[in-house]
């Protein structure tokens, strides 16, 4: 004899192949099975041993390469109710449902398509059957009913396992149908092994564990979840409010750079700190000493200014807030011009001025941090601090004189606060590694867009960054003059188109902007300034939208095309070479 598995309740038989399942009534198959037979066989293994997801994943594998097997959406059915088979007080294989109902288990689209699919019709008879003990059996209200009274005065046939009311008096059955009644009314049951019983509540349900019945395992009361508490943030984890479990790790600190809290004076150290960018709690602290040797002079109002580097020989300056009893509020004229192994400069809190040439070819400067204090930047005051990436200029500053930052050629941007009111001529020159400038929104004066200076009323176009790495620009509608040395050095820009409202094109305004091949000059325009196109020198295109007499008319400053490419001005009516010819068309 064949040793013999029932594929649909686990039953095991010593009977011929074809036989069928004395409990659930399918068809009992060999073991030695087709490829196919063997999935559905471990499949279904999957779903006795009540791993519902992955049986439910191993139907659907076999699915779509048999997408018309029948006993494939029947397991994947029998997946998705949780519906097992379990061995009652009879030692019979009884369908069970702990945890979902099979109210409309006709209507399941995977119940449709296994009886649609069924290889013949004593097949699709026992599906409809095994619906039918599922829905009976699965159905809380049903399951109440119904094996109560079998408990109570009704017997079992071994086939089916349905009540069979007795044939005798009709008073016993409604007397067991009373009982019922209270049975249910005053307890909680449930069915395990084929038998009612109490229910026997397990511990009780928290955050992330049920509660079941201690004897069939059912759940009770499912797991309420946590309950989180406040969002985490830097130091501390976000917890459930009802179990402390940790939901959610301290984010930990963003720590910013150093920064001088407290300065020092000549006779008592600072402390310098480091604060988490987030919370603003310092991270990280160490004490400061001021730079011994500087130079000083009195201001003569009681206080005094940094006059030069004197005999000090720190490469990282730090300036004393107070000196010889005096508060120090100014960094004075060429105070540390030429220090060139000078790498960064503290200032504090009390200063009001850095003066014209203060730090001037300080060329391995490459941090200062200017105090709040600080209202005026002068001439020259950093130019050729070629090591210089980034600088901060705080609110409070009201003027940068002319050429402040000229030749700081690793500078990448600059902030304009919202107190600026001046911003002199080539301030931000030969800065060739500078894309943006950003003015403060509320900045009274300035304004700017895509990174490009302009003033407040976007009227005058003030500073193109030279480091920007655009090919192509075109100025806006509302700019009616382009300031001096706007576009000076903008090594990248090939062609530039200038709106019809532009009246004036300043000094140097476009001068060695060496790739500059072509340009857009509109007929309004009235003045070329000085040096204006000089050393343009692939400069080959100038489109002027008036006639060749009107580009006479313009008036132009010295040396305006100096070194420029060999070009021609193409014009409404014809066209003047570099050296002044005139060809009409």
């Amino acid at each position: 004899m064949d040793s013999n598995i029932c594929y649909n309740c686990g039953a095991v038989y010593d009977r011929p192949d074809g036989g069928r399942c004395p409990d659930c009534g399918a068809v009992i198959v060999k073991n030695e099975l087709p490829k196919v037979e063997k999935r559905l066989s471990a499949a279904f293994l999957l779903l006795r041993e009540s791993q519902f997801d992955e049986a439910k994943t191993a139907f659907e594998a076999i699915l779509k390469k048999y997408p018309e097997n029948a006993l494939a959406y029947w397991g994947r059915f029998r997946a998705r109710y949780h519906i097992t088979y379990v061995l009652n007080a009879d030692g019979k294989q009884v369908a069970k449902c702990p945890t979902r109902s099979g109210a409309n288990i006709f209507e399941d689209t995977d119940y449709l398509k296994a009886t649609e699919y069924a290889d013949n019709e004593e097949e699709k008879a026992f599906l409809q059957a095994q619906a039918e003990r599922i829905k009976a059996f699965c159905t809380e209200r049903t399951m109440s009913k119904n094996l109560v009274v079998r408990f109570t005065f009704g017997e079992i046939d071994p086939n089916d396992a349905f009540v069979v009311p007795p044939k005798k008096s009709k008073k016993p059955l409604i007397l067991s149908a009373v009982l019922a009644f209270v049975l249910i009314a005053a307890t909680s049951v449930c069915f395990a092994t084929g038998v009612f019983h109490k229910h026997e509540p397990g511990a009780e349900a928290n955050c992330t564990e049920d509660q079941i019945c201690v004897k069939c395992n059912e759940i009770l009361v499912t797991a309420r979840g946590h309950t989180p508490g406040a969002e985490a943030n830097c130091t501390e984890a976000q917890n459930c409010t009802v179990c402390n479990t940790e939901l959610k790790a301290a984010l930990g600190h963003k720590p910013g750079e150093w920064k001088t809290e407290i300065f020092p004076t000549d006779e008592q150290d600072g402390l310098r700190v480091i604060r988490c960018m987030v919370c603003n709690e310092i991270t990280d602290k160490i004490t400061v000493s001021a730079s011994q040797g500087l130079a000083f002079v009195s201001n003569g109002d009681g206080t005094c200014s940094v006059s030069g580097i004197g005999t000090c020989t720190d490469t990282e300056i730090v300036i004393p807030a107070i000196y010889n009893g005096r508060l120090v509020t100014i960094i004075g004229s060429s105070a540390f011009r030429g220090c060139n192994r000078l790498t960064s400069i503290s200032i504090p809190d009390h200063m009001t001025r850095i003066d014209e040439f203060a730090f001037r070819d300080c060329s391995s400067l490459m941090s200062i941090v200017i105090s709040e204090g600080v209202i005026r930047i002068g001439y020259e005051a950093f130019r050729g601090c070629s090591s210089l990436t980034s600088i901060v200029i705080p609110d409070g500053v009201t003027s940068i004189g002319e050429f402040a930052f000229h030749h700081c050629n690793r500078l990448t941007s600059i902030s304009i606060p919202d107190s600026m009111m001046s911003i002199g001529d080539s301030a931000f020159r030969d800065c060739s590694s500078l894309t943006e400038i950003s003015v403060h929104e509320n900045n009274a004066y300035y304004c700017s867009e895509n990174g490009i200076l302009f003033n407040k009323s976007k009227t005058e176009l003030i500073c193109y960054p030279a480091g920007k790495t655009e090919t192509s620009y075109s100025i806006p509608d509302s700019v009616t003059s382009i300031g001096y040395e706007a576009f000076s050095g903008c090594s990248s820009l090939t062609s530039i188109s200038i709106p019809g409202s532009v009246t004036r094109i300043g000094g140097a305004a476009f001068s060695d902007c060496n790739r500059l091949t072509s340009i857009e000059i509109p007929e309004g325009v009235t003045s070329i300034g000085s040096s204006a196109f000089s050393y343009c020198r692939n400069l080959t295109s100038i489109q002027f939208d008036g006639t060749t007499a009107q580009w006479s008319a313009i008036s132009f400053g010295s040396y305006w095309n100096n070194g420029a490419g060999s070009y021609t001005i193409t014009c409404t009516d014809g066209t003047i070479a570099k050296n002044g010819t005139v060809t009409y068309h």
